[in-house]
């Protein structure tokens, strides 16, 4: 989906969101996710994945960073990480689009709101 070295940018992103705990929803779900049994490299990858497609879908549609949006789009990976637990590969992925189509319908939910 992403070139190593932007893979190696958003991580590096992330990796700084971590350790300063800033937004610190990024931090206790990271925390969470580990919790639930997940590595802390499926946890990042997870992580940051959702920050990769904000950072992208903010750049495609021209929109400025929504730090709302992408607080409440972590911690609702985290609500349905625990609702998947550990299946399989393929629900893991299925999962994935769904809570990707969850946080775009947020995204547009706020869109109306400020218009």
């Amino acid at each position: 989906m992403y070139s190593q070295s932007e893979e190696n940018r958003y991580l590096a992103v992330l990796d700084e969101q971590l350790v300063e705990s800033n937004p610190p929803e990024v931090r206790r779900t990271y925390e969470q996710l580990i919790a639930q049994g997940h590595s802390s490299q499926y946890a990042r990858l997870l992580l940051g994945n959702l920050l990769a497609r904000e950072i992208q879908t903010s750049l495609k549609t021209k929109q400025s960073w929504d730090m709302g949006t992408y607080v409440a789009a972590v911690q609702q990976l985290a609500e349905e990480e625990a609702k998947l637990g550990s299946s399989g590969a393929q629900q893991k992925q299925t999962r994935q689009q769904q809570i990707y189509s969850a946080i775009n319908r947020l995204r547009q939910r706020r869109g109306r709101a400020r218009n």
